[in-house]
């Protein structure tokens, strides 16, 4: 947009460098017509008076990875999936809640009210999400109350993985590799497979807390589902991967295991 700070100047480079010929001078000062402006930025790099101001939009902006774009002819926000590490940045930074995630609410509900046994593991910092008076004993209660059969904590997972991690590391040292990155975060393993693919190999093969966890509840019970619930979208990708498949069922966010526990009028007060 167009501020106060335009001089109406003879040179009129920030015309000149509009590919889309948005830019026309109306009353002595330069005006943009959205309709046709491409938000390429162009006039706002040349402007030496630096009149025009470039407002990005909030999900392009809050994108990592640029992951995010807009089309040309029809100006909507696209997804390149070439380069979206699924971490959710843009749908917590577009004011329109446009953007959203695959839910898993709806299976999960099912699962619940057809008595299946649903085994929900938590994130560690599930601690503070309803509030600083909250317990975690509260939160395992109000699981139960909606239906799931227990609540286990993903730090139990998280020790198991810390101390075979330690072992990697110790065995990678030894064949002479120089670091070992952690494969905890899917966020972060997507985006070193999409832009680093020499570090490939450097990625810890240990699984995350999430999926040792996983395991570890359904050796003991077979026939049981698991529901990880954390404040992670990307962990909805991690499920899907080959080799990881078949140890969590669904991933709800904590939004939406709150969104489930208004629905079953949960009170933590009397939990």
């Amino acid at each position: 947009s167009v501020t106060e700070a335009c001089r109406g100047c003879i040179a009129h480079e920030c015309m000149e460098s509009c590919p889309s010929g948005a830019i026309t001078k109306i009353n002595g000062r330069a005006f943009i017509n959205q309709e046709i402006c491409k938000e390429c930025g162009m006039c706002k790099k040349v402007c030496p008076y630096n009149a025009i101001s470039e407002v990005m939009r909030p999900c392009k902006k809050s994108c990592p990875t640029g992951a995010l774009h807009v089309d040309e002819e029809d100006r909507q926000a696209a997804v390149d999936k070439n380069k979206c590490i699924n971490c959710g940045a843009c749908m917590a930074g577009c004011p329109f809640g446009a953007i959203s995630d695959k839910s898993y609410i709806v299976p999960v509900v099912n699962a619940l009210m057809e008595g299946k046994d649903v085994y929900a593991v938590a994130a560690p910092s599930i601690a503070g999400q309803f509030g600083p008076k909250v317990s975690v004993g509260q939160i395992k209660d109000a699981f139960l109350k909606t239906g799931f059969k227990d609540m286990v904590e993903a730090a139990c997972g998280a020790d198991a993985v810390a101390v075979h991690e330690a072992e990697e590391l110790k065995e990678r040292l030894k064949r002479g590799d120089k670091f070992m990155t952690s494969s905890c975060c899917p966020g972060f393993v997507s985006y070193v497979e999409m832009n680093f693919p020499e570090l490939k190999g450097m990625i810890s093969e240990t699984v995350s807390p999430m999926i040792a966890t996983a395991r570890l509840i359904k050796k003991n019970h077979p026939d049981s589902m698991v529901i990880f619930v954390g404040p992670c979208t990307a962990k909805k990708s991690e499920i899907k991967k080959p080799n990881l498949a078949k140890a969590v069922d669904y991933v709800l966010t904590f939004e939406e295991i709150s969104a489930l526990f208004d629905a079953f009028e949960i009170d933590f007060q009397n939990c």
